[in-house]
């Protein structure tokens, strides 16, 4: 399961995470018209790519792209399902499911859950 963890919009300074995936040290709230689309590993010739890249295999990245090649097969695999109705499904669980130790790491249960971009998102993707 994937976990809503990118900040989009901060409004006073913050301590940033990893890989600027989330704020240290503050809950956040996810805003109902904002949408995080992330396509980064949803193409197997850049993973391909990545694999190959000597530099990034040493510096320890290579099962963390091959976790990420999952991506591929469940888009593959899995039916797609209603975006609005997931969507909204994942806000909720992403919004009351955190674990107590990282309430800025909100849960999804494990779910693999695939869903269809509605054609509305079309121009800006």
């Amino acid at each position: 399961g994937t976990r809503y963890t990118k900040p989009s919009i901060i409004a006073q300074p913050c301590r940033w995470g990893s890989g600027f995936h989330r704020v240290k040290g503050h809950n956040f709230h996810i805003a109902s018209d904002l949408y995080l689309l992330h396509f980064g590993y949803a193409d197997s010739k850049i993973l391909e790519e990545r694999l190959g890249d000597a530099d990034r295999v040493a510096q320890g990245w290579k099962k963390h792209i091959y976790k990420r090649s999952r991506t591929i097969k469940y888009a593959t695999e899995k039916k797609a399902r209603n975006f609005d109705k997931w969507t909204h499904f994942a806000r909720i669980c992403q919004t009351w499911c955190r674990p107590p130790y990282a309430l800025n790491k909100p849960a999804m249960f494990e779910l693999r859950i695939v869903v269809k971009i509605p054609e509305r998102f079309n121009d800006v993707l």
